[in-house]
């Protein structure tokens, strides 16, 4: 269409100065003949007379005026034409263009809502291939912890059955091997009168330091892992690790995080210990009673026992003692206590002054018990008025003065909340409250 317009353009051209030549060249031809027929009719050489030339420029004037001037009407109608023609067309190539800048300005939107929607689906083919790499990732690094955490328990069972000990405690030595070894050295650390650190040194390293060890690299390869992918679901790793240790393997390792300050943390994140039973329940053969854990518990935060319901009422009962007590005076009656919990009075025949019973049974109990010592001084003491008994009699005279002296003693005891908690879980006060303080700051 643009080139059939371009050549009728170019045949207008033409046509236009074809005319513009015809026309030029009948001017020219009228001029001629108006001039050759002036001279051949009237003049046959030049006039020098003003009233000649005169005549001259009338009869050329009036002559070639009308019809030049009708050659430039023409031309002005014909100019005005071609203007108005132009004015048009340009025009109609101004709509044109306005409507071919509507459509580029269409094809412009529809281009960039066509670039849009390809960068959504980049970008969401992008974040898809993100996501897909990344659980990639995730999967490859669960697999390689996977295969990390079952060897290390399978190192931690085969530490377990290399684990032997070597009873001194019977008549013919006997070796007890893996959990049986343990359980033996378990009880031992729990009669223990040296201080933790100094068994572990002296003793538990002999045994354990193998076995801590790898417990060390479990725990700490399933934290790392955990902290790592952020994932809630990952603590079941710590649950099975704890499904694998036994009572005395928790024991063991309760002792062992009073040591080690990092592997103590991270049992309290993970409450490692909610199912280790408390440990002042039951007496052993002795009448002694096993309250290891229940000596150290407190060093521990609660969460390290979750939900155990003995342990949450062990801190309970914390918050009962007392921080504003004298260590010294707390010291010298637990210490009395002490001295009189697993004695035998011949004449009263009982095993132990009071038991762990609740508060105010311990206070009857020992209430009781010094009625009775009361009794027996007053009946000594009427014996001795009647001359029934001889006071140079020297056994019955130390029996005597060792009862007023237990009785001075029971009277000087004040069983109050603080001293009962401290008793039954038998815990250091200097200890507890020196540790209470440093976790209130």
């Amino acid at each position: 269409m643009s080139k059939q317009s371009n050549n009728l353009e170019v045949e207008e051209f033409k046509a236009i100065e074809r005319k513009i030549k015809i026309s030029l060249f009948i001017g020219f031809a009228l001029i001629c003949i108006v001039l050759i027929t002036y001279f051949s009719n009237f003049h046959g050489s030049w006039s020098k007379t003003d009233s000649t030339w005169g005549t001259f420029g009338d009869f050329i004037g009036g002559t070639l005026n009308p019809i030049l001037a009708a050659l430039g009407f023409y031309w002005l109608t014909a100019s005005i034409r071609l203007q108005l023609k132009e004015l048009r067309d340009t025009r109609e190539v101004l709509k044109e263009t306005a409507i071919h800048q509507e459509k580029l300005a269409e094809l412009e939107n529809i281009n960039v809502e066509t670039q849009k929607k390809l960068f959504e689906i980049q970008q969401s083919t992008l974040e898809k291939q993100i996501i897909t790499s990344k659980s990639q990732q995730e999967q490859i690094s669960l697999q390689n912890f996977e295969n990390i955490f079952f060897q290390l328990l399978k190192t931690k069972k085969e530490s377990i059955d290399s684990i032997y000990y070597e009873s001194p405690s019977f008549k013919e030595k006997k070796i007890f091997t893996g959990q049986n070894a343990i359980k033996q050295l378990t009880q031992k650390l729990q009669c223990q009168s040296d201080s933790i650190s100094t068994y572990y040194n002296h003793e538990l390293t002999e045994y354990f330091s193998s076995y801590f060890r790898i417990i060390y690299e479990t725990i700490k390869t399933c934290d790392d892992f955990i902290n790592r992918t952020e994932n809630i679901n990952n603590f079941k790793y710590i649950n099975i690790l704890g499904a694998t240790l036994t009572i005395n393997e928790l024991k063991i390792l309760f002792f062992y995080c009073l040591i080690d300050n990092e592997i103590k943390k991270i049992a309290e994140k993970y409450s490692l210990f909610k199912s280790l039973s408390i440990d002042n329940l039951n007496m052993n053969e002795n009448w002694e009673l096993n309250h290891m854990l229940t000596s150290h518990a407190y060093e521990f935060s609660p969460q390290t026992f979750a939900n155990n319901k003995q342990w949450l009422k062990y801190f309970t009962d914390l918050e009962k003692i007392s921080l504003n007590s004298d260590p010294e005076n707390i010291t010298k009656r637990l210490q009395l206590i002490y001295q009189f919990n697993f004695h035998k009075h011949k004449e009263l025949g009982h095993t132990a002054l009071y038991k762990f019973q609740t508060l105010n049974e311990m206070n009857s109990d020992i209430q009781e018990k010094i009625k009775a010592i009361k009794a027996k001084i007053a009946d000594f003491s009427h014996s001795i008025q009647n001359k029934n008994i001889n006071e140079d009699d020297a056994e019955k005279m130390t029996d005597y003065l060792d009862d007023m002296q237990l009785l001075q003693q029971l009277n000087s005891i004040e069983l109050d909340e603080s001293l009962y908690y401290l008793l039954i879980y038998r815990i250091d006060y200097k200890s507890f409250i020196n540790h209470q303080h440093k976790t209130n700051l």
